[in-house]
């Protein structure tokens, strides 16, 4: 299984990874994207993992190791025990790769917000706050999001600021 997380929602690809690492029964690999070249495909999608059957596999912009995004292509319809997961905020949908990772991998495309999304970014704000068991009033949550906008980085360190 091939999961292709994507797009400038940072916070949200980032706790979408982290939902992926937890809910897998056993150790995610993190291989570096610069380091690799397309003979380390075989390895990926053909290794075995001494401890466990199923193996997790985490790489980050491998779109920008150009040799082994475009030899990807190749691998995508093997039947393989390993769960792929790449991560690329930023990927060019003309590439052959991406095109054959849209038809058969699972691809999760997360947007950031904009400016008319600021009711949203309040009620996240507040219902991050209240899960932290930070008070936070709507009116301060509002003035957060005006100070400092939709990005839900900036949200979570200026909550965590009020907090201390």
């Amino acid at each position: 299984m091939i999961i292709l997380l994507t797009g400038d929602n940072f916070y949200e690809i980032d706790r979408e990874l982290g939902r992926i690492v937890v809910e897998f029964d056993g150790e995610a690999e993190q291989l570096d994207a610069d380091s690799l070249d397309p003979r380390n495909l075989t390895d990926i999608f053909s290794g075995v993992s001494l401890f466990s059957a199923n193996r997790l596999v985490v790489i980050k912009r491998l779109n920008e190791n150009t040799a082994v995004w475009e030899a990807l292509a190749r691998w995508l319809d093997k039947p393989s025990d390993t769960t792929l997961v790449l991560v690329e905020p930023k990927v060019d949908k003309r590439t052959k790769s991406y095109k054959a990772l849209a038809k058969q991998a699972d691809v999760r495309i997360f947007t950031a917000w904009t400016e008319h999304d600021a009711l949203k970014a309040e009620k996240w704000l507040l219902d991050t706050a209240s899960s932290d068991g930070i008070a936070l009033s709507r009116d301060a949550a509002r003035e957060i999001v005006v100070r400092r906008g939709t990005e839900q980085y900036q949200l979570l360190n200026t909550l965590l600021q009020l907090a201390v």
